[in-house]
């Protein structure tokens, strides 16, 4: 949900003024900034935009083999709970792709003149030695790879982002991953969906949280073909369900236990 966002799960205080004209006051909007060096393309028929970044250029100015001086740089600027955040990302072309904003109830209101619209897909990719970087503020993770895919979410399904690299870099409030992609689905309008999916070969390294230097990873997590965690409630309480196919592998380095399997779930 990068350039979407995540809802808002908490109802706005509303002013006084609010309740006596019965209009709840619209919730303070995210602020998407792009730059870019290079050339900007916006077809207003097709309702596509794309920046570039410029070529790089090498000692004498010439070439196109390092890396670029300035590269597109979008920040999402929000504000959650209370605190103000910064999503970023940098990549050398952003493609996007705008629609009307739906309805809140499903579908388009195509006799809508207003104009309002918002990012339908969007693709960040690299040109040669520059990485396409994710930094989120306000999920604590960042990731580094050649590219990433964004699609906004629909009256059924969440917002949909793809990461891809060789390899594809993670982190998420200190653990590690590394993988050659990663699908993130995000919660629907009803809560539902939220699942990720990565393909392998891949390892997770995670962070000790009793380490107060937080820079040791005694939990190893190996996979061959794919990763899957999936939310099941069970008992009034919910777990993140975690499969790992093909050549899995479960090792604690502290309690110096492994488990090795070609399918292992496990539910944390």
């Amino acid at each position: 949900g990068f350039l979407g966002g995540a809802p808002n799960k908490k109802k706005p205080v509303q002013p006084a003024a609010a309740f006596l004209d019965a209009k709840p006051a619209p919730p303070e909007k995210a602020h998407i900034d792009i730059h870019t060096g290079g050339p900007f393309v916006y077809d207003l028929v097709k309702e596509i935009a794309w920046f570039e970044s410029p070529p790089a250029r090498d000692s004498k100015g010439k070439g196109e083999d390092l890396f670029a001086p300035d590269q597109v740089h979008v920040q999402r600027r929000q504000k959650v709970d209370g605190a103000e955040k910064f999503d970023q990302l940098t990549c050398d072309r952003l493609d996007l792709q705008f629609r009307k904003k739906p309805n809140p109830n499903g579908g388009v209101n195509l006799a809508d003149q207003s104009g309002d619209k918002e990012i339908e897909t969007a693709k960040a990719t690299r040109r040669d030695v520059n990485d396409v970087t994710l930094s989120l503020d306000s999920e604590g993770m960042s990731a580094y790879g050649s590219e990433m895919f964004y699609r906004a979410g629909d009256a059924v399904h969440g917002p949909l982002t793809i990461l891809k690299g060789h390899p594809l870099k993670t982190s998420k409030d200190g653990h590690k991953m590394e993988c050659k992609e990663l699908h993130l689905f995000a919660a629907n309008r009803f809560g539902e969906g939220q699942k990720a999916w990565s393909r392998g070969p891949g390892k997770i390294d995670l962070l000790d949280a009793k380490d107060p230097t937080k820079s040791t990873f005694p939990t190893h997590i190996i996979y061959r073909d794919t990763l899957t965690v999936t939310k099941e409630k069970e008992g009034g309480q919910v777990f993140d369900l975690m499969t790992v196919d093909g050549e899995a592998a479960f090792i604690d380095d502290l309690q110096h236990q492994e488990l090795h399997g070609e399918k292992i779930s496990v539910w944390m």
